[in-house]
């Protein structure tokens, strides 16, 4: 780990930054579902304090991930903004959070533990670490299809405007990420074309750990990938690196 700010202010980032992903994906009992416009208001609020945290701990992380990261931060400030500065959207995404309820949680959140089995899999058996940057774009692709399919189940009435919302945020939060870092990979039929075998190894990935979702880090298995994430060596020189440098700045998201 590079330690910009110090070992022990890594560290604590780390812990800190954990924390906030968990709230904002409904994991802890600090944050539960937005059902009012001031609850999401204040989940909005949570966000961008986790967005701060980790705009300050990407500092620790080696260059190249470091860039990307910044790519993504800048990315999910529009996203936010996009949801939380605007009283119609708000409002949409409140009729779209119905669908969600006590009872069904528990498949988003056995997704998330899929996601996070996955990211332990890429970390600790992908030997190559060029290949690392296509298992994650990959993992990515694969995600995407399974939560799409998953809230076809959760919100059939809804289904459509959810997944045309949901496609919007991923759009403005991935979209210059998935431009630089998987040019190669931009698409789950190309992931299943030009690596199957890694495709196959991403859908049966399973978890050892007997931890629950709350007490797993989330961190961890990122940073255990991003510290080998190298760019794509046969990949054309592009034009971004500007962009990159002028966003591997410290980003405020309002």
């Amino acid at each position: 780990m590079h330690t910009t700010h110090g070992l022990k202010s890594c560290t604590q980032l780390e812990a800190r930054t954990d924390r906030y992903i968990k709230r904002m994906l409904l994991i802890n009992s600090e944050q539960s579902i937005p059902r009012t416009d001031n609850d999401l208001l204040d989940y909005c609020k949570s966000t961008r304090k986790g967005f701060a945290l980790a705009t300050k701990y990407q500092q620790c992380l080696p260059p190249f991930p470091r860039q990307i990261l910044a790519l993504m931060l800048n990315g999910a400030g529009k996203a936010v903004r996009y949801i939380c500065d605007d009283n119609s959207r708000r409002s949409q995404v409140l009729d779209y959070l119905t669908c969600l309820k006590t009872e069904n949680i528990g498949r988003v959140h056995s997704l998330v533990g899929r996601t996070l089995s996955i990211m332990d899999y890429i970390g600790t058996n992908v030997t190559s670490d060029v290949m690392i940057l296509p298992y994650s774009c990959c993992t990515y692709h694969f995600l995407y299809d399974r939560s799409i399919r998953l809230l076809n189940t959760l919100c059939p009435d809804k289904s459509a405007s959810v997944t045309q919302l949901i496609g919007t945020l991923l759009e403005l939060t991935l979209s210059e990420v998935i431009d630089i870092g998987c040019s190669k990979y931009s698409t789950l039929s190309t992931c299943v074309a030009k690596i199957p075998q890694a495709m196959e190894n991403i859908k049966s990935a399973r978890s050892s750990s007997n931890k629950s979702l709350e007490d797993r880090s989330f961190v961890e298995p990122i940073l255990r990938i991003s510290n080998r994430l190298i760019d794509d060596p046969t990949k054309e020189d592009s034009n971004n690196s500007k962009r990159i440098g002028e966003l591997e700045k410290p980003q405020h998201v309002h």
